[in-house]
């Protein structure tokens, strides 16, 4: 869409200007201006008067687009077995290695500008905070190594334990059960951009609601921003529950002042923040919501921000995915990630290698050893009980004698619950060995994750811009 178009339907004297201003005769020979913002708007000279142009005129919303079109590619594509047949052997070992640091300082990219992919590999950072990264093709062969300048991504979110996956009550491992939904959006950023720099402001307390203490992180990042501090993206993937709120308000069920609540339901400091964000050339994006289709998030309608929505596997709209209308909502990610197991741990976002360790010392350990140690625990509990009925029938089993036994039934209770629990979702390679499950645990995900990794990536596609 040219502005010069839309201009001689609708906004002619505008038009004239453009004419006038770069000399051509015919408003037919003038091409239609790039604008850079989310919210580009031009200005008609003489009465001063403004006016909003379509958001997807912008170099950013363009961009946006493709990003969006490489999404669908790569949810129908679904799992992809990549492999690296140019790669030389020490840059194959980094490519497939699933260990956490090898993980965590590679990223396969795709260039958004013409859609080929690239491997990129963190080989360290200089004195001035450039991160060196040795750039590969699809196949794996070396192209270049260069330096990047990081961007810098302000995550807000909650760090409350248990709060990334909400049937976690059915993963018997701990890393997962107390995952917090912060945790989650900072592996999803760093999986999909290993060279930014994530900062998490939290706005989880034990004394503050949490509602309030958003609030209060807001104007914190309001009053960097206004002091000149560097944030290049701002990722929100929390949202406030208002119907929740004004029941809440109206029962006195919820610490809150007046002043808080209502500033929460006109977004007051939520604009404040958005609107200094963009005087300051800082990109905000939002979770569009998992209300479903029809449902609009009152962030996206009231401020302006950048809204990001999920794809399922197939390519579609995830059926949870709300705001769909591209005036709210203009990035989709794919998101809704199974859990599975990597040989160190398990991996939540889809990409290669491990996410998240999980200290499981029973991995590696064999079967038969495991059993025997179980059994003996058993045959002593046992033991433990026929001692406590053998003192009571013969009138010695006296306070302190019970408290003695109860404390080593205890115990040995729950190191035989501990092995229990910890082996239950294991499985036994053919050596008879414990490993972790093959099988998929479950998809999660969300249009939370689908923001904290579109955010990610936009940030890669600044920091590469110019490198290839």
């Amino acid at each position: 869409m040219g502005i010069a178009k839309v201009g001689i339907k609708i906004f002619n004297p505008v038009v004239e200007k453009l004419v006038q201003k770069t000399g051509v005769k015919s408003v037919l020979q003038t091409k239609a201006p790039i604008f850079h913002g989310i919210n580009p708007t031009a200005t008609y000279l003489p009465s001063g008067k403004s006016f909003a142009l379509p958001r997807f005129c912008s170099q950013e919303m363009k961009q946006a687009r493709q990003m969006n079109k490489i999404a669908i590619q790569q949810a129908k594509a679904g799992e992809v077995v990549r492999t690296y047949p140019k790669a030389t052997p020490q840059d194959l070992k980094r490519l497939t290695s699933e260990t956490i640091e090898d993980s965590y300082s590679r990223v396969e990219w795709t260039n958004p500008k013409d859609g080929k992919v690239y491997n990129l590999l963190k080989q360290g950072e200089t004195e001035d905070g450039k991160v060196i990264v040795r750039i590969l093709d699809e196949q794996g062969a070396f192209i270049k190594e260069t330096e990047i300048i990081p961007k810098v991504h302000v995550l807000i979110d909650d760090t409350m334990p248990g709060k990334a996956f909400r049937q976690s009550d059915y993963f018997k491992f701990k890393e997962i059960q107390d995952m917090s939904h912060a945790e989650l959006m900072i592996i999803g950023a760093k999986r999909n951009n290993p060279f930014e720099k994530v900062i998490l402001f939290d706005i989880h307390s034990d004394k503050i609601h949490a509602d309030a203490m958003f609030l209060e992180r807001l104007s914190d990042i309001t009053k960097k921003l206004e002091k000149g501090k560097k944030i290049d993206y701002i990722s929100i993937s929390r949202r406030l529950n208002k119907e929740q709120l004004v029941y809440a308000a109206r029962t006195q069920t919820l610490n809150l002042t007046p002043e808080q609540i209502e500033d929460i339901l006109k977004s007051k400091s939520l604009t404040e923040m958005i609107n200094k964000a963009k005087e300051k050339g800082t990109r905000v994006l939002i979770a569009s919501g998992n209300e479903g289709a029809i449902s609009k998030n009152d962030y996206l309608m009231k401020t302006g921000a950048e809204g990001v929505g999920a794809i399922q596997n197939g390519g579609k709209i995830a059926s949870y995915s709300s705001s769909r209308s591209s005036i709210l909502t203009q990035h989709y990610e794919q998101s809704g990630y199974p859990i599975r197991f990597t040989e160190k741990g398990a991996n939540v976002t889809g990409t290669t290698g491990t996410d998240l360790y999980i200290n499981n010392h029973f991995i590696g350990k064999q079967q038969s050893e495991i059993k025997t140690i179980h059994q003996n625990i058993r045959d002593k509990m046992t033991e433990l009980e026929h001692e406590a009925d053998r003192l009571s029938s013969e009138g010695l089993f006296t306070p302190q004698k019970q408290k003695e036994l109860n404390d080593r039934y205890i115990a040995l209770k729950k190191e035989f619950n501990y092995i229990t629990l910890n082996t239950m979702f294991l499985e036994i390679n053919k050596d008879g060995i414990y490993v972790f499950p093959k099988e998929i645990l479950g998809r999660f995900g969300g249009t939370s994750l689908a923001t904290a990794v579109r955010t990610a990536k936009l940030a890669l596609n600044d920091m590469m811009e110019g490198v290839l």
